[in-house]
């Protein structure tokens, strides 16, 4: 057993050998060595308990880990880490939270600072945040002049046509709004971010012996806000470069994504003097990209050079692009391309399992797509291969078919279903939802698995589809030949 653990279930026979073993004193159990803890105080001052490396203690309910403290803090082996003393931290009159962008904003020289409303929920009242734009670093370097120097090139005068700058979107969050932008942003948060605040709140509220009424103290609340306003950042944020882009766009600026920034987001403390403090990171660019080697394999090369004449290469490559336009934050704009490699992916399928029957293949050529994908629908729910065709392919064609809606709502009347003016962060959130067995490179490898078998098949399941396009086919032609005689 050594270097293993077993789990504390009665069912576990290894449990039930070391329970035994323990009782009969066979077995010794080895308590784990704290090391350190520090105290926590309660909203009054009191001590409320110990945060260890196990979690939060709390000394007011017996436990045996409560119990296992005091014994080491009795015999030396445990250090009490006491809190700081009361005022030692700043108080901070506001928070600041700033994104780095990926580019500069286009035509500013300075700060420019502005309010613009926000709305938790439809319900609430508006507050007005201010926020300020401005570029960084004041002072330059230029592009062109790093260029001739990698060149080792001088020349004079230097050059100061192409300086290299960033963009900063800075948001101001009065501290006394925190409790209410808790209360009303947790709920739009993603199910992992929630369940991470959920429980960090749930310590707090047994450190402070506060109430779930009451919310985290203050100090709770500013330490965590990266967490439970990231949502709030992001919307806010999206509004400004969108009115932004409206108003002065000349080039246009990325919007925030949610999850994946690109850039890191700085939260700061802001006393009443203007005296800003770090706190941390919302977030940081964490992707991992293939290293590139020094020098281009001559194969990959050729064969994107071959790629790129041949006339299947905007149908092979436009599941890439429809990610990154959703990326980019382009989400209505991805569903045209998305939906058109839906069409031809489903029309072809039906066209290749036809086989040499030419008068199915051109019937199913002229089926809507709705049509096609109901034949689809059709199949799964035979359920001849349910471990093939089972839920998860009801759902991707579920999918296609509400993208099928949603590109046609956009593409005809500029409009998105269920969204109501400017498309927020939520309802990007459900367009992301509805495209991820599309973009997802694992998951959309198992739809275009599902699709090839069909169109490959020679059994069952081509049988199954050639009757319903035949059943198909001559309900058209009696439609046809109604409408002959009715002419």
């Amino acid at each position: 057993m050594d270097g293993s653990s077993v789990p504390l279930d009665r069912r576990n026979s290894d449990f039930q050998r070391i329970r035994h073993a323990i009782h009969s004193g066979a077995c010794k159990v080895v308590e784990p060595a704290l090391g350190t803890v520090h105290r926590r105080l309660d909203r009054s001052g009191q001590p409320s308990g110990y945060a260890t490396r196990f979690g939060f203690v709390p000394d007011y309910q017996p436990s045996h880990l409560l119990r296992l403290i005091r014994d080491q803090i009795a015999d030396g082996s445990c250090k009490v880490v006491e809190p700081p003393k009361s005022g030692a931290a700043p108080r901070f009159e506001k928070l600041v939270a700033s994104l780095v962008l990926a580019q500069p904003w286009p035509g500013l020289n300075s700060e420019c600072r502005g309010e613009l409303a926000y709305q938790a929920k439809p319900e609430s009242q508006k507050q007005l945040y201010r926020f300020t734009l401005r570029n960084l670093p004041d002072e330059p370097i230029d592009r062109i002049n790093e260029l001739l120097k990698a060149h080792n090139v001088t020349l004079e005068p230097r050059f100061t046509h192409a300086p290299h700058k960033f963009g900063v979107l800075e948001i101001e969050i009065p501290t006394e709004r925190l409790r209410s932008l808790y209360f009303t942003e947790r709920v739009h948060l993603p199910a992992d971010t929630a369940e991470l605040v959920a429980s960090h709140a749930a310590q707090n509220l047994c450190e402070s012996r506060r109430s779930t009424r009451e919310g985290p103290d203050i100090r709770w609340l500013i330490q965590c806000a990266p967490l439970y306003t990231s949502h709030f950042v992001v919307e806010f944020s999206n509004r400004v470069i969108d009115a932004f882009r409206l108003e002065y766009g000349r080039v246009p600026v990325s919007s925030t994504l949610e999850g994946y920034w690109r850039e890191p987001t700085a939260f700061f403390g802001r006393e009443a003097n203007g005296t800003d403090h770090f706190l941390g990171f919302a977030s940081l660019a964490n992707q991992q990209h293939t290293p590139v080697p020094a020098e281009w394999f001559a194969d990959s090369l050729s064969r994107y050079d071959a790629d790129a004449h041949s006339s299947t290469f905007l149908l092979r490559t436009a599941l890439r692009r429809v990610a990154d336009l959703v990326a980019l934050g382009f989400h209505a704009e991805a569903l045209a391309p998305l939906n058109a490699f839906l069409e031809v992916l489903v029309s072809e399928s039906l066209i290749y399992v036809s086989g040499s029957a030419h008068h199915l293949a051109q019937h199913v050529s002229r089926m809507g797509h709705a049509a096609r994908l109901r034949l689809f629908t059709e199949l799964a729910e035979a359920d001849l291969l349910p471990i093939w065709y089972g839920e998860a392919f009801i759902r991707s064609l579920d999918a296609a078919r509400k993208i099928y809606q949603h590109r046609n709502a956009y593409v005809h009347n500029l409009l998105l279903p269920d969204v109501i003016g400017r498309p927020t962060l939520l309802d990007r959130r459900a367009m992301e939802a509805l495209f991820f067995c599309f973009i997802d490179f694992h998951e959309q490898q198992q739809v275009l698995q599902r699709f090839q078998s069909i169109a490959q098949d020679t059994g069952l399941i081509r049988a199954f589809i050639v009757g319903k396009i035949e059943v198909s086919y001559k309900a058209a032609q009696l439609k046809g030949a109604a409408d002959d005689q009715a002419f």
